[in-house]
């Protein structure tokens, strides 16, 4: 689903089809409205957005949850999925040749082309596969919404910001967005095949409760000889008693 959404993006980018008609309007409201707190924030904000300073962030949180959690496959989902999308945006930028916007709006200095954007995409990705992984342990419904919750905030400001900044056009931001969460579903496909129980290590199964200070029903069975109830002695012994 993820790839058809991006493909209908990019046609409609090619094409200079409906879905860019909000193009330039966005940019000239974001323009319009800018402000020097505002853009020392957007700058500082973007700065670790780059995809390639996301791909290092990405193999950090990827060896700490190696060497944390013992889970190398996850740690290499984690690496995996930013770098991929990272190396996926630069080809597709190449491929597609989108130019930037006009180079009076830009507060930035960019050399690249403009669809999709790399911020966008390594962001969505990056923010995407940890909250994967970070899901997968079953932290809790408070716990687990309050991680969403944040991600969102994440991704949507770095996309703000790449507008603000007037160095994308409102479908690269978009278009980069989908790139990154396709990814992330690619990602959670990989993880379903090694985690078929969610959140639970390969092998494991359903565990027998047996209640503190009891003891198993068949064991009990085992030890209680045929014809006792377990109240009272074996037939025989009373049968001993008897005779004597």
């Amino acid at each position: 689903m993820g790839t058809g959404l991006f493909v209908i993006v990019a046609a409609q980018v090619v094409a200079g089809g409906w879905l860019t008609t909000w193009d330039v309007g966005t940019l000239e409201w974001f323009v319009a409205h800018r402000s020097d707190g505002w853009s020392t924030a957007a700058r500082e904000f973007t700065f670790f957005g780059n995809p390639g300073r996301a791909t290092v962030v990405a193999a950090a949180v990827a060896g700490f949850v190696g060497w944390r959690a013992r889970d190398w496959r996850a740690a290499a989902l984690i690496a995996g999925t930013v770098a991929g999308a990272a190396f996926a945006g630069a080809i597709l930028k190449q491929v597609l040749d989108r130019p930037r916007p006009p180079a009076g709006t830009r507060m930035t200095v960019v050399t690249n082309m403009s669809f999709p954007s790399g911020h966008a995409g390594a962001t969505t990705a990056l923010v995407g596969v940890v909250l994967l992984t970070y899901l997968s342990s079953r932290p809790g419904r408070l716990r687990g919404w309050g991680a969403v919750a944040l991600g969102a905030v994440l991704v949507i400001t770095m996309c703000l910001t790449r507008l603000y900044l007037g160095v994308h056009w409102l479908t690269d931001v978009v278009g980069g967005t989908i790139l990154g969460g396709t990814a992330v579903a690619i990602a959670a496909v990989a993880q379903a095949h090694w985690r078929p129980r969610f959140g639970k290590a390969p092998g494991t199964g359903p565990v027998d409760i047996v209640t503190a200070g009891e003891k198993p029903l068949a064991d009990t069975a085992r030890r209680t000889p045929p014809g006792n109830n377990g109240d009272g002695p074996a037939p025989n012994q009373t049968d001993g008693m008897n005779r004597r």
